[in-house]
């Protein structure tokens, strides 16, 4: 038997009775990850982890600082032991695809439980068996996990964003080796440290002290980054068979010198197509005993001639690093003045801790086509890929994005060269650029080309070197280069700050060269992962040749984690979708999109102005400009029922507080019974509703009259307790309940986001001397 205490899932006051947990799990022998991920066989995912661990590769660090922490002295520490709301999802389902749940996570027995809603629990998994949480990328409220030994992944939909935000934290937390980024848990001059945290009590929403039991230890960096050293290259195999010599093979591929390896391969045989030819044979060069193939499109592409693959291999320390991954062959560019075949490439995608790679591998060609037209015809292939976000555009959805291959423009590396020509004229691959090339690939014959980009200020992706090797008797190139993942952060146990909301004003979506058309129902969509309710959706309005969004029509951004160590970091993607006017379907797609990096934008109180580019299908076609306000938050949705749409609101209230005289309810006096009739939160320090008026008539308004909460269950919204000093959080009256209150707000809103935000940052003054 398992008992714990259930709690509310909205971070109130309220929180329901303990349920004993009735254990009717199984022990499923069928792998996760052969059910869910094609690209992988579970079974040696599995052993690879098993014995990177025994052989110390999977230790993040050699010699760490173990700081012993009781439990009661962590922040949040009630997320040590937190049981989750959520609907557990399976979309494949015909009928009951949806069924609600509670997901229990448990630092102290290391474990994620599955309970229904009346608080049995039907499975459990241990900590260790988690190997991936992947968050949706079009819906910010669900998320996946990935078990060895589950028959299947679990896709969970949660109440909020930000509930989904802490889960992930908790359960990236608990994983194996990991690693997560919070420097306020750091000691001084030490850049990582273990946590050892010991049972002793943690505090639940409803002011209960529980007593727990047991221990975890966690790690925890002081570095957002940890750097992953990446090799890519890409040859052609046409006419020509795999080298045979290791040493050929080493003067392309160095062996055991980097933890990620990913190889593109141009006009594969049809003998390699259907099998696992590739995997074998690069692992056997590498060492299969020390890295792994997260994937392998060979084995599961369906064509038959000029087929293209990418094979990503990485060491087995950076297995459970990886998640999201994708990787496949696009539809070949077919038109009236395009042959078959003639235009075809593969892609592939992941993400290394929180940082997502895009990598397309082109062969175009060398058929007699204009430049402008082998432009069009690359742009329609790499936008095609559905990969990620895919109400992004291609040329803005990755943080460090790879274009390589033979593009055939002509005059490579030369002043004309043609390909540089139209980068340079905005036509195809606006933002990526190439590094140094070596003399070995200036004076290649077939010039293979590798172009990149990343998230400036947030990212950066540092190569070390870009050329191709001769003695492969093969077209080739590959870099070899620096990536910097950013970690996950772990805020549920960091530094607590006050609340902060990100306020946009003043947009503006222009396009000097006239690239971004008239369309229907102009949209502008705002997303990141770290943003409540994300994607963001509101409309547009044209104004003369460019779209323009400013004052209380532009969304709030509110962040599910306010620490600016974290925002700084981070990146909003915007993207304007509209109805095209030449569409043949009635429905909205991608206009133009661009990222806006939060670094040296953030400061608190402080207007900043901004410039971003956009792009559609890799090209530049604008800008986006505006203004960006980091304002003080308050969050009450609560009492906002009905006022959800309005901004800068402040909800101001009062307790009316009774006791129970005999039979009867009756206001309570001080000099009686020591509680105001009408206190604060405290019913010792009075406070009345005719107390509370607006800090400035001409600043702020009052949007409703004061009114009561009210509970689906008691429209007069009554909470009860044994006294003043304990907690309410009974809805009902029992035998030993002598005291009731309930709260009365009312809602005042500013007349802009400045005076909001004075307002509040005077109220935490206010509440720090106090």
């Amino acid at each position: 038997m398992v008992e714990v205490a259930a709690v509310d899932e909205n971070d109130g006051n309220n929180a329901t009775n303990q349920s004993v947990l009735k254990d009717t799990s199984h022990t499923t022998t069928k792998n996760a990850a052969t059910a869910t991920d094609n690209l992988m066989d579970a079974d040696k995912f599995a052993n690879a982890s098993t014995q990177s661990t025994v052989n110390g590769l999977l230790s993040p660090f050699s010699t760490v600082t173990t700081l012993v922490i009781p439990s009661h002295a962590l922040p949040n520490n009630r997320y040590l032991n937190e049981v989750f709301k959520v609907i557990k999802r399976n979309d494949a389902a015909i009928l009951g695809n949806r069924k609600d749940r509670i997901w229990l996570v448990d630092f102290f027995k290391r474990r994620f439980a599955n309970l229904d809603m009346a608080g049995y629990m039907s499975f459990q998994y241990p900590a260790s068996n988690l190997f991936r949480v992947e968050k949706d990328p079009l819906n910010s409220k669900r998320l996946t996990l990935h078990f060895f030994d589950a028959a299947h992944p679990y896709e969970l939909e949660f109440t909020s964003t930000g509930r989904r935000q802490r889960f992930y934290e908790v359960s990236m937390t608990l994983r194996r080796n990991s690693v997560m980024w919070c420097p306020s848990l750091c000691l001084p001059n030490e850049k990582n440290v273990i946590l050892h945290v010991q049972g002793t009590t943690i505090r639940r929403p409803n002011a209960k002290t529980v007593n727990v039991s047991g221990e975890s230890k966690f790690t925890v960096s002081r570095m957002p980054y940890e750097v992953l050293d990446m090799w890519y290259g890409c040859f052609s195999m046409k006419d020509r068979p795999l080298p045979r010599s290791a040493a050929v093979l080493g003067s392309f591929i160095p062996r055991g010198s980097h933890e990620m390896y990913v190889i593109g391969i141009m006009d594969v045989p049809a003998s390699f197509i259907g099998n696992d030819v590739f995997s074998k044979y690069f692992l056997e060069y590498l060492g299969s005993s020390l890295y792994y193939v997260l994937s392998n499109t060979a084995v599961f592409s369906k064509r038959r001639q000029n087929n293209n693959a990418l094979i990503i291999i990485v060491r087995n320390s950076f297995i459970l690093r990886a998640s999201h991954i994708e990787a496949m062959e696009t539809t070949p560019v077919f038109t009236d003045d395009i042959p078959k075949d003639a235009f075809t490439s593969v892609g592939c995608t992941l993400r290394v801790n929180e940082a997502t790679i895009g990598i397309i591998l082109v062969n175009a060609k060398p058929i007699d086509c204009s430049p402008s037209r082998r432009a069009a015809a690359l742009r329609s292939m790499m936008s095609s890929y559905p990969f990620g976000d895919t109400l992004v555009d291609i040329g803005a959805r990755f943080d460090y994005f790879i274009v390589s291959g033979a593009f055939n423009f002509g005059a490579d590396f030369r002043h004309d060269d043609m390909l540089l020509a139209q980068i340079k004229a905005r036509n195809l691959m606006s933002g990526l650029v190439e590094a140094a090339p070596s003399s070995a690939i200036l004076n290649a014959t077939e010039p293979i080309r590798i172009f990149y980009a990343f998230r400036p200020g947030v990212c950066n992706l540092d190569v070390k070197q870009y050329t191709t090797s001769r003695a492969l008797a093969a077209p080739n190139a590959f870099i070899s280069a620096d990536v910097f993942c950013q970690r996950a952060y772990l805020c549920v146990f960091g530094e607590q700050v006050p609340r902060v909301q990100l306020v946009l004003d003043k947009l503006v979506l222009a396009s000097p060269n006239l690239r971004i058309p008239s369309v229907e129902a102009p949209e502008l969509r705002i997303s990141a992962d770290w943003i409540e309710n994300s994607p963001l959706l509101t409309a547009l309005f044209k104004g003369g040749d460019a779209y323009k969004l400013s004052g209380p029509a532009v969304p709030v951004v509110a962040p599910t984690t306010s620490n600016t160590v974290f925002l700084r970091l981070q990146t909003i993607t915007f993207s304007m979708l509209g109805i095209p006017g030449s569409a043949k379907k009635r429905e909205k797609t991608v206009i133009a999109s661009g990222s806006l990096p939060l670094k040296n934008m953030l400061y608190l109180g402080e207007v900043v102005e901004f410039s971003t580019p956009l792009y559609y299908r890799t090209c530049y076609v604008g800008n986006l400009t505006g203004t960006l306000f980091l304002s003080a938050y308050e969050r009450d949705t609560a009492d906002l029922a009905g006022l959800e749409s309005e901004r800068d609101v402040i909800v101001v209230s009062c307790y009316e507080n009774q006791i129970l005289e005999g039979k009867n309810w009756v206001s309570t006096i001080f000099s009686q019974h020591h509680a105001y009739g009408f206190s604060t939160e405290d019913a010792t320090v009075e406070c009345s509703r005719e107390g509370h008026t607006l800090p400035d008539s001409a600043k702020w308004v009052w949007l409703n009259l004061w009114r009561h909460e009210v509970f689906p269950h008691d429209a007069e919204g009554w909470t009860y307790s044994e006294g003043f000093d304990q907690p309410f959080f009974s809805i009902k009256p029992s035998k030993t309940t002598i005291v009731r209150r309930r709260r009365w707000t009312r809602a005042m809103q500013a007349n802009d986001p400045v005076t909001y935000h004075n307002f509040l940052m005077l109220k935490r003054e206010g509440s720090s001397f106090s």
